[in-house]
């Protein structure tokens, strides 16, 4: 089954979130370089992106998943500590 309307743009705005906190360095270089997330702004993604698995279809779940992989693995890989900000 696909998805319906809302959840492809609920998809398509964490996606948006996600791609932005992969944007994210330790050592901002250059103008496309953003500095690490704050402890609001991770939280307010992991929340947002929770709420929406608990609710979502299988695909949804499975992007949220997906999402949330791509972008933690990337923070690990710039040395973010995450659990820092996790509180």
């Amino acid at each position: 089954k696909g998805q319906s309307p809302a959840e492809e743009l609920l998809s398509a705005t964490l996606d948006f979130w996600a791609t932005t906190l992969q944007q994210c360095r330790k050592e901002v270089e250059d103008e496309g370089d953003l500095e690490p997330p704050s402890a609001e702004e991770l939280g307010a993604f992991l929340r947002a992106s929770l709420l929406e698995f608990d609710a979502g279809s299988l695909t949804m779940r499975l992007g949220v998943v997906r999402l949330w992989t791509h972008a933690l693995a990337h923070l690990a890989e710039e040395k973010i500590a995450v659990r820092g900000l996790m509180g």
